[in-house]
């Protein structure tokens, strides 16, 4: 028996690194902690036994340079793979905190993915 990987549905992979990421890993940080803070419980979607904010960072004011980063990260993937100029880019984010026992479910989505870690240390 001969088994070949082939090449049908290709994903390609993207990786960034931002110019000033310890300062912005610094303000996601505090921010996120305010939240936990205000929530301490948070909600329960992806994660288990961890903690998780509702998805609507992409809504609060102190997200707005990271949303605004990712967006355009987002416009320049879309352009190199011949996306049209005129489709439109929207974000869902939320943060999600692990310990060592926790996990979080698998997520699907039939578009454009991205994650950014930001560890406790940057706070």
């Amino acid at each position: 028996m001969k088994i070949v990987q082939g090449k049908l549905f290709p994903t390609p992979v993207w990786a960034v690194q931002l110019d000033d990421a310890a300062s912005l890993n610094r303000d996601l940080a505090r921010s996120i902690e305010a939240l936990r803070q205000k929530d301490p419980r948070g909600v329960s979607r992806t994660n288990v036994l961890g903690w998780q904010t509702l998805p609507e960072l992409q809504n609060l004011p102190e997200f707005k340079v990271f949303i605004d980063t990712a967006l355009d990260v987002a416009r320049q993937i879309g352009g190199s793979m011949k996306i049209r100029d005129d489709v439109e880019y929207r974000i869902e984010a939320w943060a999600r905190d692990s310990s060592e026992k926790s996990t979080g479910y698998l997520i699907a989505r039939p578009a454009l993915g991205g994650l950014h870690h930001v560890y406790h240390w940057a706070v």
